[in-house]
């Protein structure tokens, strides 16, 4: 039997397992390098989705407000009041102004400022409906920035400011009401300036709406800037916005200067940075403003989705998790599978070994056996040859009876030799019944011999088989 050399086997099987890992290894390395950049695709889509919805609620606000500007400046009580402003005529106005502002709902106030800055008309919008201010509360708003900018358009034209928050008798109103008033100078039938009509839109309609989506994207940062940077919506920390307004320099570019110097002159794009992941567009609200760009008036906007780094990599390392989970797993179904297969082995081995040794002490029996036919045939070729001597004798005896009796032969004398005939077969038979015996006994001692040979086989078997596989079974318990 072929020795069994277990120190090359076991080489050979633990050889085989360390190229699986490294296989199992290379796979789950692809397979997070693949995730990561699907993943970054499908949150940036994800992303550019709902900033595009962002653009357009704030565009949508926009563009509403200056239809209905240019809408009410040519409402016919409107321009009777220009040329006729009696008490019936405002008191219409008025009207007016509080049923456009129930159904807009998104006017913070509207207001018909004279030529020197008093207001004439104002009507206010709260939680209780809109509803006109007295004329004995009415200020003066002459040096406020909207008004001044309105002054210099040609009739047409809209001025729309930037976005900030309102003040009332020069203070920052509470709780913050961010505002963009849209102002557009109003002339009287022959030509004159009778007033600046100013809608303040409550910026917040939109804001809400965008705050609303950030909530959405968990862990994702939701930012809305200024031509500057300044922030009007920081979903981390909501206390940097509206810096400009209180002399903070909380900026874009203070807090994500990498974002802010990739940004540049684009429009929108993505941008993968040590922040994280960003996803940015303009908001063109610049493009609506249709007198002199100013530090005061409305200018573009930035809006990002930013997907911090941390947050990036936690998403990233769940997945990296769970395909090192699955390839341990896999690594050790694989372990399990080289050790069973390793056992087997070294069992088939030793079965083979025993199978070996079993067949040829079958080829001895076998050998024992044909030995002993060959005794068989030659003792039954003599009996064969000893029974065809019989019936020879017992024919010639018969014709001998038979001649006697036709030849009357003297009987006496035929009688004794019949008898000496008849001694003579008996022993003939004797001999052959003795020679019968000495055949069952060498069968007999024959058969003995065999059984003896296969239990002495099979206990030299056992014993050998023992002490020659004795270490290759403790190799393999091991």
């Amino acid at each position: 039997m072929k020795r069994v050399n277990l120190r090359k086997t076991g080489l050979f099987f633990f050889s085989t397992f360390i190229v699986i890992i490294l296989i199992a290894a290379a796979a789950s390395g692809f397979l997070i390098h693949i995730n990561e950049k699907a993943y970054r695709n499908r949150v940036a889509q994800t992303l550019v989705s709902e900033i595009s919805y962002s653009r357009g609620v704030i565009e949508e606000a926009l563009t509403g407000t200056l239809g209905d500007l240019q809408s009410i400046s040519v409402f016919h009580c409107f321009s009777n009041f220009l040329v006729e402003p009696t008490d019936e005529n405002r008191k219409i106005l008025e009207e007016t102004f509080i049923r456009y502002s129930d159904i807009k709902k998104i006017y913070d106030q509207i207001r018909l400022i004279d030529p020197l800055g008093k207001e004439l008309i104002r009507v206010d919008y709260s939680a209780d409906g809109a509803h006109a201010i007295p004329e004995e509360q009415l200020q003066d708003k002459s040096q406020r920035y909207y008004f001044r900018e309105a002054l210099k358009l040609d009739p047409g034209e809209v001025f729309i400011s930037r976005i900030d928050l309102n003040i009332e008798n020069g203070e920052i109103e509470t709780p913050w009401k961010p505002m963009i008033r849209f102002s557009q100078p109003v002339y009287s039938p022959v030509g004159d300036l009778a007033g600046i009509l100013i809608i303040n839109l409550k910026a917040d309609i939109f804001l809400d709406k965008l705050s609303h989506v950030q909530d959405q994207q968990n862990g994702t940062l939701f930012i809305l800037v200024n031509s500057s940077g300044y922030y009007l919506i920081n979903s981390l920390t909501p206390e940097k916005t509206w810096g400009f307004m209180f002399g903070n320099d909380f900026r874009l570019q203070n807090d994500f200067p990498g974002d802010w110097n990739s940004l540049g002159e684009r429009g929108s794009g993505i941008l993968a940075s040590n922040e994280g992941l960003t996803v940015f567009t303009t908001i063109a609200a610049g493009r609506y403003n249709q007198g002199e760009d100013t530090e005061m008036s409305l200018k573009d906007w930035r809006a990002l989705f930013i997907l911090p780094r941390t947050q990036l990599n936690k998403s990233l390392r769940l997945f990296t998790l769970s395909v090192s989970g699955s390839a341990g797993l896999i690594i050790l179904l694989t372990a399990l599978l080289m050790y069973s297969l390793y056992r087997s082995y070294i069992s088939t081995i030793s079965l083979t070994g025993q199978l070996e040794y079993q067949l040829k002490s079958k080829e001895e029996v076998i050998d024992l056996l044909q030995e002993t036919n060959s005794k068989l045939q030659d003792i039954t070729g003599s009996l064969k040859a000893e029974k065809e001597s019989l019936y020879k004798k017992r024919n010639e005896y018969l014709q001998k009876l038979s001649r006697a009796t036709l030849q009357h032969a003297d009987t006496l004398t035929y009688q004794k030799q019949l008898e000496d005939e008849n001694r003579h077969l008996k022993d003939l038979i004797q001999e052959y019944k003795n020679e019968l015996s000495e055949y069952f006994t060498i069968i007999m001692n024959t058969n003995a011999r065999i059984e003896g040979f296969i239990t002495d086989q099979e206990e030299k078997g056992s014993k050998h088989r023992d002490k020659k596989y004795e270490p290759l079974h403790k190799n393999v318990l091991k």
